[in-house]
């Protein structure tokens, strides 16, 4: 039974203005930036001027979800007192983390029913349309937006778009496996699209960082499902077809290809100009950074210029080695604010999925996958602290925490 706060009671002009925005913002999370950023204050704006959101602040703030947000964002306001950069650069690191402030607003406006039905209906209608951009640019070859020759991500990078896909096929799958979708065209329905969702993932766009994260939040809704022993023979099976999957796709042959040409670079001591090699200069010079200031780190905002202390790179004259962030939050966040950082990651992840456990079996593993997305990608990406995700993840979390996936009070009761 869910123990979320109760629906808010809201006229029809309320419920509208409140289901058009957070629809809005479902949508704009796969599709565009600056719809995203509008879609927020949207969410702010229905907040303020709508009496019964603003009265769900206390059963919001005990939310796991939203006090971990709130705990995290206040330690990088506090490390702004002892960071070694001016003020412009500290403003711009806690309005890059803003999400994290908001979580509260966000939370209350998804706390109605129709607003949370907006928000899901309004991301799957994103990552369609995005999936069929891509399909049509795959289709006629065009190189344009986000994509180039063999590989078509449309509005997004292709990391990013292959990670709203991951988020969208483990909520179908979980809707599927624990039998929250029952008409039979329904079902059907879901599993074509899964399908077509795994089609563009795997043979249109390249992405090796989502696609494997994918991979791993499939296995994990499979074992939630049905637990090791039944899980088994089918992610056996799932091994076994990966060979196929390699043989058949271009796009995971080069990612395959590109990886082992990484790996030999590294393993002769050249880094090169390739992804990996890169990742791996920027951790070593990061932790550098971190042990000169290992409890407290330099401060909020503190790295990039840090970081071009230390190299003595810069955009404009070493390209791709100088670095405004190591793609990794753990290590970026560890140089800023300290220990204290990445544990705060951590325990957001943690909070979320606490707060969604307390709905229903699908939704909580759908939040446990989502968790494992971040948990394990921003290992080598910006996960958190990128507008895009870091923003995406916010919404979706408190979509997922808020309240039951059931479109009606009457449903949400059960």
């Amino acid at each position: 039974m869910s123990t979320a706060a109760p629906t808010p009671e809201l006229s029809r002009l309320q419920q509208g203005v409140l289901t058009a925005s957070t629809a809005f913002a479902g949508l704009a999370i796969p599709t565009s930036t600056a719809a995203q950023n509008i879609s927020t204050l949207a969410l702010l704006l229905c907040w303020l001027g709508i009496g019964p959101l603003r009265a769900q602040l206390s059963a919001v703030l005990r939310l796991p979800l939203v006090r971990a947000c709130l705990a995290f964002y206040l330690l990088l306001m506090v490390g702004t007192l002892w960071a070694e950069v001016d003020w412009s650069a500290r403003l711009q690191m806690l309005n890059r983390m803003r999400a994290y402030l908001l979580a509260p607003v966000f939370v209350a406006c998804l706390m109605h029913h129709k607003a949370r039905a907006g928000l899901i209906m309004g991301f799957c209608a994103g990552v369609a349309l995005s999936v069929a951009v891509s399909m049509g640019l795959a289709a006629t070859g065009l190189a344009i937006m986000e994509a180039t020759p063999g590989n078509y991500p449309s509005f997004r990078t292709h990391t990013e778009h292959n990670l709203f896909i991951a988020w969208m096929v483990v909520a179908l799958l979980s809707a599927l496996l624990w039998g929250q979708i029952q008409e039979r065209r329904l079902r059907m329905a879901a599993i074509v699209l899964i399908a077509l969702l795994l089609f563009d993932a795997f043979f249109l766009v390249r992405g090796r960082t989502a696609q494997v994260l994918l991979l791993l939040m499939i296995a994990l809704v499979l074992l939630r499902r049905w637990g090791l022993r039944a899980a088994l023979p089918m992610l056996l099976g799932t091994a076994i077809l990966l060979p196929a999957l390699y043989l058949t796709s271009p796009v995971i042959r080069n990612g395959v290809t590109q990886a082992l040409s990484n790996l030999e670079d590294l393993s002769q001591g050249q880094h090169g100009e390739n992804s990996l090699g890169l990742r791996v200069e920027f951790a070593q010079n990061t932790l550098k950074i971190i042990e000169e200031a290992p409890i407290l780190g330099h401060g909020t905002g503190s790295f990039r210029a840090n970081y071009q202390s230390l190299t003595g790179f810069t955009k404009a004259a070493n390209g791709p080695h100088a670095s405004h962030n190591p793609h990794n939050d753990y290590l970026w966040l560890w140089s800023e604010v300290g220990l204290l950082g990445p544990l705060g990651l951590l325990a957001v992840l943690a909070a979320l999925v606490a707060s969604a456990q307390k709905l229903s079996k699908p939704q909580g593993v759908t939040a446990e996958a989502v968790a494992l997305s971040m948990l394990l990608g921003t290992l080598g990406n910006s996960f958190f602290t990128d507008n895009v995700s870091g923003i995406g993840f916010i919404v979706v979390a408190c979509a997922l925490a808020a309240g039951s996936w059931c479109l009606s009070p009457r449903s949400e009761a059960t």
